[in-house]
């Protein structure tokens, strides 16, 4: 018997050893009963449905039962007066597993199943780095009803627990484990003595470098300040605190406050020391901080105040100067463009932000004074062009929209203060279109920019000679630097100014296209093309010249249904040199005399036109 005795001791003194000595293992194991009132309770939260489907109860119906222990356990409402489908989620606290080192955290809890129904209410674990089951993974699910194989199907009513596992990928400092109800009219899902393990980053040494006080020097014979635990050591998990003061850096010290990294040192009256001793649980270990002197000066403190304590802005508008007074050195927070004495500061920000401006005098000695910014939000309008490029005197749309909720916006548009957010316009020059859009509810504006490109258009224009049937077309344009010319017989050409040949009579549209590689423009003329033989066979008719040759007077007669006629004559060269216009003998009859004495003999042209 007392061999077996001794054997047993030893065995017991080894445990002792390796739990003591070499268990570092930061597991901590968490647990939530729903025992407390508040729900959720602190730290949790649900999210999802819009309808409070996660309450807690002290007693369950459809089905009817108690909790499993304590005073309250967690429902999930599943009932008939829920739509079929809904889901809504209960979400834990921050879960850190980022000491894991392989080992594989668990999730515990109990569910009470029932054959009330054999609907399809459940539950479902998940786990992810964020409060939302967007990109969760799946761990497990429950069903409420004890026949389905969800994870098993159960033989009697009643109280089940089961243990899901959270995948090794998961070993950050911020997880979350998300219980997703569904409801199928059933009956409801009652959830109880959850679970789940944590392994928070073990400790390091040295695990606090010392205090850090909000202030350093009380001004005015007395106050407190907040003593701040600086180290890179705290992140760890099972730390404990037991804050110290003293008169003397040396001691003897007096303990004060626990339980947290930082505190106030309520109010003294004489200058004091301060430490922190801290205990590791995970690693067993503690550190003492260096210590840190408060000063009492009985100094009076500053007065700062600044121009303007509440401050209502658009947000997008110029910086507003803040100005500040009372001490002598100045310092703002959060930090703001400031001028060389740092007193007069620029703050714009985009969102409600408080500023604080902190005053020291020449003693040392501060004091602070706050401005509340209290930001609107100003229309964040778009403004776009039908088209960014065109040719003078062409049609383009403007608009501007600003993203809903946008009732009562109003929109101007510069240059020419158009009224509205869609203007049909055309510019006549390069411009850069400015709108801006005001908001009827809080008078705030926004502003956006619409740019421009008007080229110049090219003009098209032409002239023409004819001989016969043939053409000579001249261009006559302007800014131009290629032409395309439509003959209206079906033929082109791109040469500038071109000759073309028809092939009969006919009545022809001719058209020509420039463009300076940017812009068009396009002329047409119609003309009458007729052969000089169709001509004349057509206009003039009977024509006769007598006596021929002349010796002084020579007699002209033809018929023409011409309205006027003008007679030339030319020499063989072509001169000019008699010009008159005929008018009819008689209807559609012409008779007239020219004189041809004071010219020398010769041959001579009678031209009608």
């Amino acid at each position: 018997m007392g061999k077996k005795y001794l054997i047993s001791c030893f065995l017991l003194m080894l445990a002792i050893l390796w739990s003591d000595g070499f268990q570092v293992s930061a597991q901590i194991l968490n647990s939530e009963s729903f025992d407390g009132t508040a729900f959720p309770p602190v730290g949790w939260s649900a999210t999802g449905g819009g309808q409070s489907l996660w309450v807690r109860r002290t007693q369950g119906f459809n089905p009817t039962c108690t909790t499993h222990s304590g005073a309250g356990m967690a429902r999930f409402t599943s009932d008939m007066q829920v739509q079929p489908g809904t889901q809504e989620v209960l979400t834990s606290p921050v879960v850190n597993y980022i000491g894991a080192s392989g080992s594989i955290p668990k999730v515990r809890f109990w569910v009470y199943r029932d054959n009330s129904s054999t609907a399809g209410d459940s539950v479902t674990f998940f786990v992810n780095t964020t409060n939302s089951v967007t990109g969760a993974v799946r761990i497990g699910a429950v069903a409420r009803s004890r026949f389905f194989l969800l994870p098993i199907n159960e033989t009697a009513n009643g109280w089940y627990q089961y243990t899901f596992n959270v995948p090794v990928s998961f070993n950050t400092d911020t997880n979350y484990i998300l219980l997703r109800g569904t409801a199928r009219n059933g009956g409801n899902v009652f959830i109880d003595d959850i679970e789940w393990d944590e392994y928070p980053t073990a400790c390091s040494s040295p695990l606090t470098s010392g205090v850090v006080a909000s202030s350093p020097l009380i001004c005015n014979g007395s106050g407190s300040t907040l003593l701040t635990l600086a180290g890179t050591g705290l992140s760890g998990g099972g730390l404990s605190f037991q804050w110290q003061s003293a008169n003397d850096s040396l001691g003897p010290w007096t303990d004060f406050g626990t339980s947290t990294s930082s505190l106030s040192s309520g109010t003294i009256s004489a200058s004091t020391w301060y430490r922190c001793f801290v205990t590791c649980a995970i690693g067993s270990f503690s550190d003492t901080s260096s210590a840190t002197l408060v000063q009492i000066s009985g100094n009076p403190a500053p007065v700062v105040a600044v121009n303007s304590s509440m401050v209502t802005a658009c947000s997008g508008s110029a910086p507003l100067t803040l100005v500040a007074n009372g001490a002598l050195t100045y310092s703002w927070q959060p930090s703001l463009p400031t001028n060389a004495a740092g007193d007069s500061a620029y703050a714009a920000p985009s969102g409600n932000t408080t500023y604080i401006v902190t005053g020291t005098d020449s003693a040392g000695c501060s004091d602070s004074a706050s401005v509340v910014f209290n930001v609107l939000p100003s229309p964040n309008v778009n403004a776009s062009a039908s088209q960014d490029t065109v040719c003078l005197g062409q049609m383009l749309n403007l608009n501007a929209l600003v993203p809903p909720p946008n009732f009562g916006v109003q929109y101007v548009w510069q240059p020419g203060n158009l009224q509205g957010g869609s203007q049909l316009i055309t510019p006549s020059a390069t411009s850069i279109y400015v709108v801006t859009a005001t908001s009827n509810q809080n008078g705030c504006s926004g502003m956006d920019t619409v740019f421009v490109v008007v080229n110049p258009v090219p003009v098209s224009n032409f002239s023409f000679t004819s001989s016969n049937l043939t053409y000579t077309f001249t261009d006559n344009s302007s800014g131009a630097t290629s032409w395309l010319w439509n003959f209206g017989d079906g033929n082109t050409d791109t040469t500038q100014n071109p000759i073309h040949t028809y092939s009969g009579n006919g009545n022809y549209t001719v058209t020509l296209t420039v463009s300076n590689g940017l812009c068009n423009s396009t002329f047409s003329f119609a003309i009458t093309v007729v052969s000089i033989n169709d001509i004349a066979a057509s206009v003039f008719e009977i024509l006769s010249v007598n006596p021929n040759p002349a010796a002084g007077v020579t007699v002209v007669n033809f018929n023409s249904t011409a309205g006027s006629v003008q007679l030339s004559v030319l020499d063989y060269t072509g001169q000019l040199l008699l010009e008159k216009e005929l008018i009819p003998f008689s209807q559609n009859h012409y008779n007239t005399e020219v004189n041809m004495e004071p010219f020398a003999k010769g041959v001579y042209m009678v031209q009608l036109t």
